[in-house]
């Protein structure tokens, strides 16, 4: 039956009214949709970033830029700044940041900026010497890392804490991203694990504290990225796992809390399984191992080969950039130098 030319204009009217009514919510869904669609976007590039790394290195002390710029390596991860006898003595420039990026044969290198989220030390800018007397420490700083000396775990959930990192011109962060890396690395997410006594829901709060770093991180550079070292234990968390872009995990074959050889069977598989459930979500997954045994280097090698992570082998004091292979790292004659 067809409508009277009163109920069509009737009809037509109450289909105007609904429109705009609808129009503010409809207009924030588009925005929410196109929000999304530009987050997808951005991570499937860092994605495709990462997925054609082959080798990485890792140096912390004694940092040379001229000899990070002729090195073969992929990725790199550095400092921000320059230091001596662990003592920083100036940040590093764009330009040198920018030299550290681009490979001997033009194309592109990724580098990281290390970053512990999860630890203060002393020898960084941000220390305060007045909180090294009675009573003046700040409430959100632990004691003294036995294992790493001038080392602090701290109270990660604290606001100020947080602040000091993450927010504003004057962070830790901001002084990465105006640096010009491609991304950071996020060490000593594990400390959770020290606090449980404590604050029983301490691992929420590392879950929110990751996902908050790369939000702050990605509202000022979506392209920005990040990689977490070792707590691979977050990676059950789907919002680590979507916050991060890829994870490196030290000590997986060798050397687990410092020992000499191979690291227990069961041990390896309780961190072997979220690095796998890291790749098949199609995160990029590297190893560090601290050995200069041949026969250790060799079943690394092969071991990553298989698992499609990307290996690399150093001192643990990190004091030097080893090149690619790792097949021909060879240890140091002598003990490592000062800081």
């Amino acid at each position: 039956m067809s409508l009277s030319l009163y109920s069509r204009r009737r009809f037509l009217a109450g289909a105007v009214a609904t429109l705009v009514t609808d129009a503010p919510a409809l207009a924030q869904t588009g925005a929410q949709t196109g929000a999304k669609a530009s987050a997808r976007g951005a991570a499937a590039a860092r994605q495709g970033l990462l997925k054609n790394v082959r080798n990485w290195g890792y140096q912390l002390r004694r940092i040379n830029f001229d000899q990070m710029a002729q090195s073969a390596h992929d990725l790199v991860v550095t400092e921000f700044a320059l230091s001596k006898a662990l003592r920083f003595e100036r940040a590093f420039t764009r330009e040198e940041i920018a030299r550290a990026r681009m490979k001997p044969d033009g194309s592109r290198r990724i580098v990281l900026a290390y970053i512990s989220i999860g630890e203060a030390e002393r020898y960084r800018p941000y220390w305060d010497r007045a909180w090294e007397e009675p009573g003046q420490a700040p409430a959100w700083l632990g004691p003294m890392n036995p294992r790493w000396i001038e080392n602090y775990p701290v109270r990660f959930w604290d606001p100020e804490w947080q602040r000091m990192m993450v927010e504003g011109a004057s962070s830790y962060l901001a002084q990465i991203l105006g640096q010009g890396f491609d991304g950071i690395y996020l060490d000593r997410a594990d400390v959770f694990q020290e606090w449980r006594q404590e604050r029983p829901q301490v691992e929420k709060d590392m879950v929110a504290w990751v996902q908050r770093v790369a939000q702050v991180a990605r509202a000022e550079r979506p392209e920005f990225l990040v990689v977490l070292q070792n707590a691979e234990e977050l990676l059950a968390h789907k919002g680590v796992l979507a916050a991060i872009d890829g994870i490196a995990k030290e000590d997986l074959l060798f050397g687990l809390d410092f020992a000499a050889g191979a690291n227990p069977p069961d041990e390896v598989q309780a961190a072997l399984g979220p690095l796998r459930r890291a790749k098949k979500a199609g995160k990029a997954v590297f190893v560090v191992e601290y050995v200069d045994d041949a026969q250790k280097i060799e079943r690394l090698s092969s071991f990553a080969r298989k698992e499609g992570f990307v290996p690399h082998v150093a001192d643990r004091t990190l004091w030097r950039l080893n090149e690619p292979p790792i097949e021909s790292f060879r240890p140091a004659a002598g003990p490592p130098p000062p800081p």
